[in-house]
Formats: structure tokens, C-alpha cells, sequence
């Protein structure tokens, strides 16, 4: 049974400062690119993890172990892409070597998340992350931090949006628009950190590069554009309701603070931000969810003008997340009334109250329905023209 020693470089440093391609298999290979990567950056700790991986390969050969030492390497855009590298290369590898069994080493907790993707190939005997020693116990934080900032990485992930942040906070205060400086500070930095962690930087790239090229997805550039000016105006209409109902309950200016509110009153506010009950288009609520729509709206629309076939779907999706707005504001209402919550809501349909919220949701339910019948109906209709001209053909 052979055993693969791996020296893992999930963000590709070896290959983007020695240009050579990985997988790198063998003894002398590992050396050579050990080597290129110490002259080209010595203080890049992947060097120090290829070392390793063949001082761990040249001791097991010692015992007399079937052994291959082998680096593989990522990409610089760590991630999925990066991994589906990394699994496809180890792929490559175990095909040539035969190998079923894997000693792992690496330079940090970063490459430990590929764990699960090399264990779902071979079986890992040990894991060795290699820290390099240094001769002074406290290191210089200023040297750190203007180091880290010369790293592409660290600029596309930190740098990039704090200078970005700071930029337009301070043009905002040169050109006297302090007041909303601090505020469009944190928006900046609140969307990059909302893009990040609901895994939306490819459509936003894609979006940015349609923009620039005129690429395929011409029609929901527009529509991508649509939802997010839906969504800052859901925003500014939640926070004015909110400012609307302290400044008429606390004074001419509200004088109440958020850290002063009980928990009743930061319960009710937040209801008023996501459905204020003045209209449904007075509040965050339905602005996110047409927001929704028009993002689907594009999509659907690009898919058919590039291959030509409706998705039926998208007729009982729209519905079902119409309906399913129309419910959640009527819910919100009925909660207002039952937690005794102030309610000088206009009527709708001559209904107030709880019975307003009961209105909301039959509402909801009814057009959940219409969408369902609709979509059936459609999609029926479809099948049956597509039957007809694979007769006729």
C-alpha cells in the first residue's frame, strides 16, 4: 500500500511566485520548488511545508515504506475553486501513483479545510502543520500588518473595502456631508460583508463584468440593478417608519435611545421596520420581495433568450413568494394587536386590526392557489404544444 506525503498550497503560492504547475510529484521536483519558492519569497512558509514533506518522505523511505512525496497546489482565489482544483489534481495523482493511504502537511489552519476532501479519497494517517520558529518571541505588529498588506489576498478581502470605507466617508465630510458620512461608511462595509458571507461574489463579479463587456446576461444586468435599488428603498422606508413612529410617540425629535429601549419596544420597532401595516409598500417587506422577483425576472428571461425554453417555474415561484409577503405582513399585524403594540394603521378594505392581518394572510393563501392552477395549467399547455410538434416533425 503506498502512502502519498502531501504538501498542501490551497492558495497556490508555489505556483504564482515560481510558475510551475502542480501537481509537483518526486523527491527532486519538491526540492527544485522548494528551492524557486525560498529565492522568490523567503519568508513564504509554504517553503518550510514542502521541507518538511520530504524530510517526512525521506524517513518513512528509510523504514523501508512505499512512499511518494508529492505538492499540490490550489488557487489563488480560495474557495470552491480552489478545492475543486485541489480534488481534481489529488485525482490526477492517485491515478498515477496508486497510492490509498495520505500524510498530510501544511503551513496553517487555512489548508485544514481541505481535509475532508482528500480523507473522501485515501485514508490520512497523519496531519503535520508546520510553524515556523522565530528568533524573536514578539514580532514587530507594524512589520506584520505592512507585510500582510503587500499580499493580493489580504488586499482583495480586508484592504479593499476598509479603503474603500474610508474613502467615501472621508470625501463625504470634505464636501460637508458629514452627517451621512458615518452611515454610508458602514453600508459600504455591511454590503461587502453581506456579499461575502451569503456567497454572492460571482453574480457580482459576472454582473461587473456584463456591465463593462455587454455580455449574455444584458437583460438582468438591468433587472440585478432594479433589486438592489428595491432594496435601499425597502431599507430607507423601514427606517423612516421607525423614525416616524419614536418621533410621534418621544417628541418633536426622538429623544429615546436604542440602548435605552426595553425589549418590548426594540420587538415593536422591528416589526414597524419590516411592515409598518401604512401600506405595503411603506415598510422594508415587499420592496425585498420585489426585489426578489425582478432578480428572478432577469434570469428567467436571459435563460430563454439564450436557449430558448421558458422555466415554467419561475410562474409559481413568483406567486408563492407574493403570497408568501402577503402572509408574513398579515402575521406581523396580528402580533401587533395581540402584544397590545400601538396600531393607528390605515384600514384596508374597510379592516383593521387583527381582522386587517386576516385579510393579509386569505390573501396570501388565495394567490398561492391562483399560481398553483396557473402553473399546472401552463405547464400542461406546454407539454401539450411540445408533443405536437415532435408528431409533426
Amino acid at each position: 500500500m503506498k502512502t502519498l506525503v502531501i504538501a498542501l498550497d490551497r492558495d497556490d503560492d508555489v505556483g504564482r511566485k515560481t510558475g510551475l504547475k502542480s501537481p509537483i510529484i518526486g523527491r527532486e521536483n519538491n526540492i527544485e520548488a522548494a528551492v524557486k519558492l525560498g529565492l522568490a519569497d523567503p519568508e513564504d512558509s509554504d517553503t518550510n511545508a514542502i521541507f518538511e514533506a520530504i524530510k517526512t518522505y525521506d524517513r518513512m523511505l528509510s523504514d523501508k515504506m512505499e512512499v511518494e512525496v508529492v505538492t499540490i497546489c490550489g488557487d489563488t482565489r480560495v474557495g470552491t475553486r480552489s478545492d475543486i482544483k485541489i480534488a481534481n489534481t489529488l485525482d490526477k495523482v492517485i491515478e498515477l501513483t496508486g497510492a490509498t493511504r495520505a500524510i498530510l502537511v501544511t503551513d496553517g489552519a487555512e489548508d485544514n479545510e481541505v481535509i475532508p476532501i482528500i480523507r473522501s479519497r485515501l485514508k490520512i494517517d497523519s496531519t503535520r502543520v508546520v510553524v515556523v520558529k522565530q528568533a524573536k518571541q514578539i514580532e514587530d505588529a507594524v512589520y506584520l500588518v505592512l507585510n500582510k498588506i503587500q499580499d493580493p489576498k489580504i488586499q482583495r478581502k480586508v484592504v479593499l473595502p476598509i479603503g474603500l470605507a474610508m474613502f467615501v466617508w472621508g470625501a463625504l465630510h470634505l464636501v460637508g456631508k458629514a452627517d451621512i458620512a458615518e452611515g454610508t461608511a458602514l453600508v459600504i462595509l455591511g454590503g461587502y460583508l453581506l456579499i461575502k458571507v451569503a456567497g454572492w461574489e460571482q453574480a457580482v463579479r459576472t454582473l461587473y463584468n456584463d456591465a463593462l463587456t455587454g455580455g449574455r446576461a444584458r437583460f438582468s444586468l438591468y433587472t440585478y440593478l432594479t433589486g438592489i435599488v428595491l432594496i435601499i428603498y425597502g431599507i430607507t422606508k423601514g427606517y423612516r417608519g421607525v423614525y416616524n413612529s419614536m418621533k410621534t410617540y418621544y417628541g418633536e425629535e426622538p429623544g429615546l435611545k436604542y440602548q435605552d429601549m426595553s425589549i418590548e419596544q426594540m420587538i415593536e420597532h422591528g416589526l414597524i421596520f419590516i411592515s409598518s401595516g401604512n401600506g405595503l409598500w411603506e415598510s422594508f417587506l415587499f420592496p425585498f420581495i420585489f426585489a426578489i422577483l425582478m432578480v428572478e425576472t432577469g434570469r428567467t428571461i436571459d435563460k430563454f433568450l439564450s436557449t430558448g425554453e421558458f422555466n415554467i417555474n419561475f410562474i409559481r415561484f413568483a406567486f408563492t413568494i407574493f403570497s408568501l409577503g402577503l402572509m408574513a405582513a398579515g402575521a406581523i399585524q396580528i402580533v401587533k394587536e395581540m402584544l397590545g403594540f400601538r396600531n393607528d394603521d390605515p384600514t384596508f378594505w374597510g379592516a383593521e386590526g387583527e381582522v386587517k392581518g386576516i385579510l393579509y394572510i386569505l390573501l396570501g393563501v388565495v394567490f398561492s392557489f391562483v399560481g398553483l392552477i396557473l402553473h399546472d395549467y401552463l405547464r400542461e399547455k406546454f407539454e401539450y404544444l411540445e408533443e405536437n410538434e415532435q408528431e409533426t416533425e
